[in-house]
C-alpha cells in the first residue's frame, strides 16, 4: 500500500534509487541503534544520576549538619524551657536569700564589733529595802542581829531594868491582884530580852517584831513567849479588842515616822483593858550632832543614816553608795519629853509619868537620852479616840 504504507512505502516511491532505500534502512537501523544505545544510556545514566544525586543530598546533609547541630540546642531549650524557668526562678528566690544573708551578715559585724568592746556597766537597780527606810532597818536587824546581841547582852547597863519594875508595879496595882497572871504585848521584842524577864515571872507574853533573825535569837532566850513575825503598824489589826493587859514598847517604836508612832499608838488603844498600861521610850535629838534635825526643813527630827556603831559587811564596802549600806537605820528624834507627852495624849491615852533617862555616861554604846513614858486608858477614852481617828 500506497496510502497505508508507512515511512518507508513512502520514500519508495520517490524518484530516488533503492540505493537511497537501502541507506534509509541503514540510517533508520541505525537510527534505533541509536535510540536503543541511547535508552541504554539513559538507563545507565538514571542510576548514576541518582547516585549523584544521593552525593548531593548526603553533601547537603553533611552542610546542614551544623545547621541541625545549631537547631538541636533550640529544641533542647524548647525541651528545657520549664526546667530553665524554674532554675531562673530558684536563682531569683536565691538572690533575696542570699542578700538577706549579706545584710544579716553586716548586722552582725557590729555585733561582733561590741562584743569584742569592753561590756558596759549597766546601773543596778536599787533594791527597794534600801531605800524605804522602815524597809532598810529591818534589813540591818536582820543583817546585823548576832553583832547586836553581842552588844547588847553584856552591856547590863542597858537593861531599862528600873521601867520594868515600875511597869509591873502599876499593871498590879490598877488591874489585877497581886502575883496574877497578866498578858502582855513586848512592842518590837528584838532578841527577847524582855521578855525573857517577863515569862520569867509567870506572865503571858506575845513578842511582835519584822525581822526573822532577831525572833530567832529571842525564841531561844525566851522560849515560853509567843511570836509573831509582822510589822508592829499592824499589831491593832490582829489583837483583839481589850485582850491586853499591858504593852511594852521598849527602844521600838523609834524607829517609825513620827507619822507612824502616832497612828500605831491611837490603833492600840482599842487592843488594851480599861486600865491596862502602856510603856514606851524615843530618842531625844540631844547629842550635839543631831540638833539640826529637829527643824521642819530636815525631816522634822527623822533621820536615816549609817550605825557607825557596826560593822560594814564587803558589800557594804565594795558598794559606792551610802544609801545603800546596810548599817543605815531609821531613827526618830523629839525635842523634849514635854513634846512626846502631847503627842501621847493627842492619840488617846491618858498620861501616868513622862521624864528623861539619860544613860549616856554609864555606857559607850548609848548616844542619846530617852524620853520613858507611862499611860494608861478607860472605856470612855478609848471609844472618843477611836471616833475621832475614824472621822480624821
Amino acid at each position: 500500500g500506497k496510502e497505508g504504507g508507512g515511512i518507508l512505502a513512502q520514500l519508495m516511491e520517490l524518484p530516488t534509487s533503492p540505493v537511497n532505500a537501502d541507506k534509509i534502512e541503514e540510517e533508520e537501523e541505525k537510527e534505533n541503534e541509536k535510540e536503543e544505545k541511547e535508552e541504554v544510556t539513559e538507563e545507565k545514566k538514571e542510576p548514576e544520576e541518582e547516585k549523584k544525586e544521593k552525593l548531593e543530598e548526603i553533601k547537603e546533609d553533611t552542610k546542614e549538619e551544623p545547621n541541625r547541630e545549631e537547631e538541636e540546642p533550640a529544641t533542647k531549650t524548647e525541651e528545657e524551657a520549664p526546667k530553665e524557668e524554674e532554675a531562673e526562678k530558684a536563682e531569683e528566690e536565691k538572690e533575696p536569700k542570699e542578700t538577706e544573708a549579706e545584710e544579716e551578715e553586716t548586722k552582725e559585724e557590729p555585733a561582733a564589733k561590741e562584743e569584742e568592746a569592753p561590756p558596759k556597766v549597766e546601773p543596778k537597780e536599787k533594791d527597794p529595802s534600801t531605800v524605804d527606810p522602815i524597809l532598810q532597818t529591818r534589813r540591818f536587824y536582820n543583817l546585823h542581829a548576832q553583832e547586836f546581841v553581842d552588844n547588847i547582852s553584856p552591856r547590863l547597863a542597858l537593861a531599862p531594868t528600873t521601867q520594868r519594875d515600875a511597869f509591873l508595879s502599876k499593871l498590879q496595882s490598877i488591874s489585877r491582884s497581886d502575883g496574877e497572871s497578866i498578858t502582855l504585848l513586848d512592842l518590837g521584842c528584838g532578841h527577847g530580852r524582855d521578855a525573857a524577864h517577863f515569862t520569867s515571872l509567870g506572865h503571858a507574853v506575845l513578842g511582835v517584831d519584822s525581822s526573822h533573825e532577831m525572833l530567832a535569837h529571842a525564841k531561844k532566850l525566851a522560849p515560853k513567849a509567843h511570836y509573831l513575825n509582822m510589822d508592829m503598824r499592824e499589831c491593832s489589826e490582829v489583837i483583839l479588842s481589850q485582850s491586853l493587859d499591858g504593852i511594852w514598847a521598849h527602844g521600838s517604836l523609834w524607829h517609825l515616822p513620827k507619822a507612824d508612832i502616832v497612828s500605831t499608838l491611837r490603833g492600840l488603844v482599842s487592843t488594851i483593858r480599861p486600865g491596862g498600861v502602856l510603856y514606851l521610850s524615843l530618842k531625844l535629838g540631844n547629842d550635839g550632832n543631831n540638833d539640826e534635825v529637829l527643824t521642819e526643813e530636815s525631816n522634822n527630827g527623822e533621820v536615816f543614816d549609817i550605825d557607825e556603831r557596826y560593822t560594814a559587811t564587803p558589800q557594804d564596802l565594795d558598794d559606792t553608795e551610802d544609801e545603800c549600806d546596810s548599817r543605815r537605820k531609821l531613827y526618830s528624834y523629839y525635842a523634849s519629853a514635854e513634846e512626846v507627852r502631847e503627842m501621847v495624849t493627842a492619840t488617846g491615852w491618858e498620861v501616868m509619868e513622862c521624864e528623861e533617862d539619860d544613860r549616856r555616861g554609864g555606857s559607850d554604846y548609848v548616844t542619846h537620852s530617852t524620853v520613858v513614858l507611862f499611860a494608861t486608858t478607860t472605856t470612855a477614852a478609848a471609844a472618843a479616840t477611836q471616833s475621832s481617828g475614824t472621822e480624821e
